[in-house]
């Protein structure tokens, strides 16, 4: 992730930051797998947990 500042006067702030896409890829994967977890949906019955050997 690479942060610049471009404008510092008085209270103004403004930054430019990018963030590659793996980076976002990876967090995304990652929250997705815990909400996976708990998910429930209205209609659906729960399902055993797989295992995804």
């Amino acid at each position: 992730m690479q942060i610049e500042e471009l404008l510092n006067e008085g209270l103004k702030r403004e930054f430019k930051i990018v963030v590659s896409a793996s980076d976002i890829d990876a967090k995304l994967d990652s929250v997705l797998e815990e909400f996976r977890a708990t998910a429930s949906i209205k209609g659906f019955r729960p399902v055993k947990h797989l295992c995804l050997c």
